[in-house]
């Protein structure tokens, strides 16, 4: 049998989703033959759901798709085509993505967040690519064994908000987009539970037992139930600011929005915490300055490494005042060191990657028109 007919016959046997969706669970059948006085909880049952139905969630904690991907990228607008086109134009020159998808695992994909790469603007760029590689290992998997966990959505009009699986459902749409060509290929539609109702708290559950959640993604996941605590009525919604942080950073203030003392042991819990201490450092973490926060979260830092990362900045603006230097002259040797290193990597950058710097370049001189307007009044 070739490769090909064993991984049709894979997804043949994935569509047992669809045949065993409507059987009785072992509940189910307990009362059917003996009746049963007790309550007993709602089952949820999987069903194949097209995923051109489902969008995901703008608040939800974990970040599937980098910061600059989403900056050039908009889901109102852009293709799922170009996103994927986009995220595979950072990758090296011979990078095959067929090779990934099909033998599962390279060297490459055995990268580790701590290399330390020789190439000085490596950093940036590889936590782009290593995102990559990451969401095409799990549509490698899908794509042998199918999806064992399927993602859980809950209602919004005749369409559908990811509740968990924001990368399950993305690595369909890669694959959607890989084979949309192949007939003997369809991954229109996943595996999913349609809740009753949107929970921060079950997502929150699920999130914080991986343990690849960045500090970021954890912070961002405090300040969701904070803002459930306090009721969402209180706060503005995430499309009224000019940074995702600027959202979560409503509840940033412990003095304001206190947590009550009956939910304490809750939101541990939740947070998989052991401490209120705990609570108080990733609070703190939404304080951070916007780029700092996006940076964090692409690279993955760790709560102590951001800490660090505060005190040491705080540490080299003392020194800055000591020394009479104004803020005004530090921004402009700060400005002259971005121009050039962008100037250098957008001139060295493919043909197919000038458009997405052209994009880059319009939004900045938005802003600083904007800045300079602001100035002005």
């Amino acid at each position: 049998m070739s490769k090909r007919s064993q991984r049709q016959q894979q997804r043949s046997e994935q569509g047992l989703f669809d045949g065993l969706q409507d059987a009785p669970s072992l509940e189910e059948s307990s009362d059917a033959i003996f009746g049963s006085s007790l309550p007993v909880a709602p089952i949820i049952k999987v069903k194949m759901v097209d995923i051109d139905l489902i969008h995901p969630d703008p608040i939800q904690p974990r970040r599937a798709v980098p910061s600059l991907l989403r900056i050039l990228w908009n889901p109102q607008k852009n293709t799922f085509a170009e996103l994927f086109m986009r995220w595979e134009n950072y990758m090296e020159g011979n990078f095959n993505l067929g090779a990934y998808l099909f033998d599962g695992e390279t060297d490459r994909s055995r990268m580790k967040d701590n290399d330390q790469p020789s190439n000085e603007n490596y950093e940036y760029d590889n936590s782009i690519q290593l995102s990559f590689i990451r969401l095409l290992e799990l549509a490698s998997s899908i794509l042998r064994d199918g999806l064992t966990n399927p993602i859980s959505i809950s209602r919004m009009g005749q369409e559908y908000m990811i509740e968990t699986g924001e990368r399950r459902w993305l690595a369909y749409q890669l694959l959607n987009v890989y084979f949309a060509d192949d007939p003997e290929q369809d991954w229109s539609k996943i595996p999913a539970r349609i809740m009753p109702e949107r929970s921060v708290w079950r997502q929150a559950t699920e999130n914080n037992a991986r343990q690849n959640l960045n500090a970021v993604s954890r912070a961002r996941q405090l300040a969701i139930l904070l803002m459930e605590i306090h009721g969402w009525e209180n706060f503005r919604a995430i499309n009224h600011f000019e940074s995702e942080q600027a959202f979560y950073a409503q509840v940033s203030d412990g003095e304001q929005w206190r947590i009550p003392r009956d939910r304490t042991e809750q939101l541990l819990k939740a947070m998989g915490f052991n401490n209120q201490t705990q609570l108080r450092q990733y609070r703190a973490i939404l304080r951070c300055d916007p780029d700092v926060w996006e940076k964090a979260d692409d690279e993955d830092w760790t709560e102590n490494r951001i800490r660090t990362y505060i005190a040491v900045k705080k540490s080299e603006v003392k020194n800055l005042g000591r020394t009479k230097k104004s803020s005004l002259d530090q921004a402009i040797a700060d400005m002259d060191l971005f121009k050039r290193k962008i100037t250098r990597d957008a001139s060295s950058s493919k043909e197919d990657m000038r458009l997405n710097w052209q994009e880059f370049a319009q939004q900045q001189a938005d802003w600083w028109s904007q800045l300079a307007r602001k100035l002005d009044e």
